[in-house]
């Protein structure tokens, strides 16, 4: 409890410094960016679809470091008609990011230290079906909530070069999902993140590699798993003069092997439900607007089992945010 409090007085304080960057001084870059999901499940037995909608701010200090702050809503609803099952879990996330740039002068290019932090609530809505009293019997059905809160911490050290063509980084995650229903257990998990990056082409051409080394706590809402393994590839490019319908750059990635309750840095994400992603596409474009505005569209394909049932499924959506900076 003294570990979550402390997390969410690290992300308002993060909030207000967004919010009063503006005013501090000229030589503060900052922009906020509006995001919606939407997310449709095939050949699941119990899943439907999922919507979400987000809002962030960010503020960068000249060349030296950088604030963010953010709020996300999902709400993942479940097919109709299942008994003594969920029908909506409702997700409230808060985060932050504080980062710092430093210029050893042996190495050529700066390294950053960058720390973000989550806290968040899960609001589990579930039908119970109980047979009513009396001689004509019958049953009826209710909705209940219970509440399952969760917060996690995200360390990450990065180097980048001045030329642009090589970057390194290692983070460690270390998240806590409590639950209120006196049944499931507590998880505790712990994520490394060791990436590399290689830009060519002129720097108009990026590739990154990102391993997810993810161990668990023994706790029933997982079963046995106690570890999972994955690689994500990610391939940017950028155009130039006279781009192909007005595109600013594309991206394409794509996730091998297992992950679970894994902690996304590039996109703020938590996966905090238990189920077991085995793979993922996604394919992303973004365009200019105007000056200082840009629109990004990414359409995106994952396939999952959810450990405690083995229901298999996959599951596409459509993720679109606005942002605009000053």
């Amino acid at each position: 409890m003294k570990a979550k409090k402390i997390l969410r007085q690290y992300a308002c304080a993060v909030v207000g410094l967004a919010l009063a960057s503006p005013a501090l001084a000229g030589d503060w870059y900052w922009g906020s960016a509006l995001q919606g999901l939407t997310k449709h499940y095939s050949g699941s037995e119990q899943l439907d679809s999922l919507s979400g909608v987000g809002l962030s701010l960010t503020a960068d200090y000249l060349e030296r470091g950088g604030i963010a702050a953010g709020y996300n809503y999902n709400e993942k609803r479940y097919l109709s008609g299942l008994l003594n099952a969920p029908q909506s879990v409702r997700e409230h996330v808060v985060f932050g990011d504080l980062h710092i740039n430093v210029y050893p002068d042996p190495l050529p290019g700066p390294l950053t230290l960058r720390l973000d932090g989550y806290a968040g609530q899960d609001e589990i809505r579930s039908r119970i079906t109980t047979t009513l009293p009396g001689p004509m019997g019958g049953s009826g059905t209710r909705i209940d909530s219970h509440y399952d809160d969760f917060w996690a911490l995200h360390p990450v050290v990065s180097f980048l070069n001045y030329a642009k063509t090589l970057y390194l980084d290692l983070g460690y995650a270390f998240s806590h999902y409590a639950n209120d229903d006196g049944v499931t257990d507590d998880l505790d998990v712990r994520q490394w993140t060791p990436t590399l990056g290689l830009g060519f082409n002129q720097a108009y051409d990026w590739v990154q590699l990102r391993a997810y080394v993810i161990d668990l706590s023994r706790s029933n809402r997982i079963g046995d798993k106690r570890s999972t393994r994955a690689l994500e590839a990610k391939w940017f490019h950028w155009f130039g003069i006279d781009p192909p319908l007005g595109l600013h750059s594309v991206f394409l990635s794509l996730l091998g092997g297992e992950r679970l309750y894994a902690v996304d840095g590039d996109a703020h994400a938590l996966y905090n439900i238990a189920d077991l992603q085995t793979g993922a596409a996604a394919l992303g474009a973004e365009w200019t607007l105007g000056r200082d505005s840009q629109l990004l569209l990414v359409g995106g394909y994952d396939r999952a089992e959810t450990l405690t049932s083995n229901d298999t499924y996959h599951g596409s959506y459509l993720f679109a945010q606005l942002s605009h900076h000053w």
